[in-house]
């Protein structure tokens, strides 16, 4: 997943690699998806980004599934 931030103005983008969990529409790229960070330990939300971006942006990290799910 890529992890953009906008800091001072300027716009940070970093990949994070995470374990895709679950998709909103399996095989429609324009909804949610859940993904777990094992380094963190955490659930999060990510969608669609820009069109040239090569992996869906993160949107936000929830803690544990249920409280992510209900955040979809």
């Amino acid at each position: 997943m890529i992890n953009r931030n906008v800091i001072d103005g300027e716009v940070a983008s970093s990949t994070v690699e995470v374990w895709l969990v679950l998709e909103e529409t399996p095989g429609d790229p324009t909804g949610y998806t859940i993904f777990f960070d094992e380094e963190d330990r955490v659930f999060g939300l990510a969608s669609p980004g820009f069109k040239e971006d090569p992996y869906p942006v993160i949107c936000g990290y929830y803690g544990d599934f249920w409280t992510t799910l209900k955040g979809m």
